[in-house]
């Protein structure tokens, strides 16, 4: 991903990360300590602005790596390369993966628990997926929202361990819990000296107050994704909603596909994945970078749809291989224009946007 092709000033997002990049210390302020941890290492050999985006790009490209990897475990080597190929070709996932803003950990952090529960169901080392589990999820807390997904992921283990459908062998139940512990350190040690440093990871003041606001945020955030988007120039083109009408099809049968297989352990996964998603990004005030969460999600249901597609073509025409390869190539032709659109939605149409050009304005200071 190249950043020349960025606006080359700061939009209101990346002047108020640019303030916690060169003005706090991680220690003092570890919220998104990760994504600002790499992006002071990049500081080093670049301005405060390039370096946040380049750790955008940085943390993208390992989203990207994760959903390959899972991709090909679900599916085959074919679909991971087509997949990938719909995926870094998005509009919403450039729009989050080169912003100068933690909002590409959501992504990051959803993809990668979903790449080591993939790997933990083929692996002959539950240790080290164990240790990898532990290690990523004690990350995971320095970004808002993700407490509760360490909460609510807590008392499903408990759950589990009390059914003994889990059970920790007796030689790993120091380990992991020393992990959580050096991990978390630094929060911890910030949490005490500033509880207002808990308060902005549990997004405390943001939290609905009843039912309603809560499912009137959940619609609103489908609402962005599907629909109908919301003004934000430095992230949206307009109100278009962040998918095209490919995409939402293919999420549909991907619905579809994977309920069909609910009994397998990926559906399962999925779909808990995803209604986690939906609740983290509800439990905080409505903003379409925090919507990065359920990419993850939406792209495997978009894949999921691509494979029933192909599955029941194939099936329907199972000696005829000039149908067979007419139907590839549709697939092939729709992913093609799919990701032509949203290569000039992004580097063309939203890039020589008025409102997006004038959003790049701002001054730093």
């Amino acid at each position: 991903t190249q950043l020349t092709t960025m606006l080359p000033g700061h939009n209101p997002i990346e002047a108020e990360n640019t303030k916690v990049l060169t003005q706090s210390t991680i220690l003092h302020t570890p919220i998104d300590a990760p994504f600002y941890l790499v992006a002071r290492v990049f500081d080093f050999l670049s301005s405060p602005l390039t370096a946040l985006r380049l750790s955008s790009v940085l943390f993208g490209l390992l989203t990207i790596l994760l959903l390959s990897y899972t991709l090909r475990q679900w599916f085959t080597d074919r679909i991971a390369v087509a997949g990938t190929l719909f995926i870094v070709t998005s509009s919403w996932f450039l729009a989050f993966s080169r912003i100068g803003a933690p909002y590409v950990m959501g992504a990051f952090w959803l993809s990668l628990f979903i790449g080591i529960g993939t790997w933990r169901t083929y692996t002959t080392k539950p240790l080290l997926t164990d240790s990898l589990i532990i290690i990523a999820a004690g990350l995971s807390l320095y970004t808002p929202r993700y407490i509760w997904l360490a909460v609510i992921g807590m008392f499903v283990l408990a759950i589990r361990r009390k059914k003994q459908l889990y059970i920790l062998p007796r030689k790993h139940q120091w380990l992991l819990p020393l992990l959580m512990l050096v991990v978390t350190t630094p929060l911890i040690y910030a949490g005490i000296r500033n509880i207002n440093i808990v308060e902005q990871l549990l997004t405390i003041d943001s939290l609905p107050l009843n039912f309603q606001e809560f499912a009137s945020r959940v619609f609103q955030n489908v609402s962005q994704v599907f629909f109908r988007g919301t003004i934000s120039p430095s992230i949206t083109l307009g109100r278009l909603p962040l998918l095209d009408i490919f995409s939402i099809v293919m999420v549909a049968l991907g619905l579809y596909y994977f309920e069909r297989r609910i009994t397998l352990r990926r559906s399962q996964f999925l779909f808990a994945f995803g209604a986690l998603a939906i609740f983290l990004v509800s439990m905080s005030a409505f903003a379409v970078g925090n919507l990065s969460i359920m990419f993850p999600i939406i792209m495997l249901l978009a894949m999921g749809g691509i494979v029933e597609i192909l599955q029941r073509w194939l099936k329907s025409f199972p000696r005829n291989p000039i149908a067979r390869s007419i139907g590839v190539c549709l697939i092939v032709a729709a992913i093609g224009f799919t990701s032509f659109y949203h290569l000039q939605r992004y580097f063309v149409a939203w890039g020589n946007n008025p409102d997006v050009i004038s959003a790049h304005k701002i001054d730093k200071n």
